[in-house]
């Protein structure tokens, strides 16, 4: 499951990962209640993954007309 949130006020996004800790899969909202990993078949534990991302932007004081 990956989502990611865009903050309005300024350029930057986190997105937040949340994977099996054995394989990596991928989880599914309706996964993350589970036992076992679906892609594995092992025990499930979770692992987050928060990346998080700021774009800065050109100075205008250095423009010219």
């Amino acid at each position: 499951m990956k989502n990611t949130y865009k903050a309005d006020s300024i350029n930057t996004a986190h997105t937040i990962e949340i994977i099996c800790a054995g394989c990596g899969h991928d989880l599914a909202t309706d996964e993350l209640s589970d036992i076992t990993c679906t892609a594995c078949g092992g025990e499930l534990t979770l692992r987050q993954n928060i990346a998080v991302t700021v774009n800065a932007l050109p100075s205008m004081s250095n423009l010219t007309s």
